[in-house]
């Protein structure tokens, strides 16, 4: 089994680093990869993706079987849809970790239909979203491709970029945001 954890990682959070862990251990995956957007993604405020790939790579070190893909930075972007397919090559058993606030707008990815059809997925809750409801509203025929995983972890990254509050991150992760001057956090602060 593979499990691939999309998102931003603007930055990478130990929300994101206890969520992986805890996936990792329920679910026992052969191997786990974290997948950052690439560049052209297109979102406000974003490190490069060399620092958010180091940065993930961090957590990633600490994690069993965890590791970051850069394949969403290659090329030209295709889509989640054509990416999975490309890893169900290496193992047909894999899942696709998202937040819930993403899922709301699965609908509207590259190949969403197909995408929705073929893989399965782990759908992470959050406050304000009402993750059961959705699926019987928007994917109820495909409703066995979905397991809902309950997170209570109030920390995400755009809390820290909001207030720079390093208790958010891996100090070791906080070190590389000082050492490289990313989210105007500077060494004297």
């Amino acid at each position: 089994m593979i499990i691939i954890y999309g998102g931003a990682f603007n930055p990478p959070t130990k929300a994101h680093y206890l969520i992986s862990k805890m996936l990792i251990e329920k679910f026992r995956p052969d191997t786990f990869y974290f997948l950052p957007v690439g560049e052209k993604y297109n979102k406000r405020d974003m490190a490069s993706f060399v620092d958010r790939f180091n940065m993930t790579s961090i957590v990633a070190n600490h994690l069993p079987k965890a590791s970051v893909s850069t394949v969403e930075n290659e090329n030209k972007f295709r889509g989640t849809y054509y990416i999975l397919k490309e890893f169900s090559q290496i193992d047909p058993d894999l899942y696709f970790v998202m937040g819930a606030d993403n899922f709301d707008y699965l609908d509207k990815w590259i190949m969403a239909d197909n995408l929705i059809k073929e893989f399965k997925f782990i759908i992470l809750t959050r406050e304000g979203y009402d993750v059961d409801k959705l699926i019987n509203e928007k994917y109820h025929e495909h409703k066995e491709n979905f397991i809902i995983v309950k997170v209570e972890i109030p920390i995400s990254s755009t809390n820290f970029r909001n207030s720079k509050n390093k208790e958010i991150l891996l100090d070791e992760v906080y070190s590389y945001i000082e050492s490289n001057n990313l989210y105007e956090v500077n060494e004297d602060a």
